[in-house]
């Protein structure tokens, strides 16, 4: 269920991607990636955040905005829990500047 809510997000955030990679922390899901192309375009309109990331930060930044909106819809702790760990993980990117512009 988590990784359909993640593609549909990636589609509403830039282009589809055919291919993607499954991030892993610990031996614990952290996120999904586009692998297709080593860059994105990415345009939000909930926030206006607009720019170019690596697939990647453009994973992240899918994933959380997935992992935050089934975190409210359904009353389960892994949502959310996957949310923070994610969170913590983005915060050490180096992107992370670009990531928290785009989910703010």
């Amino acid at each position: 269920m988590r990784h359909c809510g993640v593609y549909a997000t990636f589609l509403r955030i830039t282009e589809s991607s055919r291919l993607w990679t499954f991030h892993e922390l610990d031996g614990k899901p952290l996120f999904l990636a586009p692998s297709s192309k080593p860059r994105f375009r990415i345009s939000w309109d909930g926030n206006g955040y607009q720019g170019e990331v690596s697939s990647e930060a453009a994973g992240i930044i899918a994933t959380m905005f997935a992992l935050s909106h089934l975190s409210f819809r359904f009353e389960d702790d892994r949502f959310s829990d996957g949310y923070l760990r994610l969170y913590e993980y983005a915060a050490d990117h180096p992107e992370a500047g670009e990531i928290f512009q785009a989910i703010d």
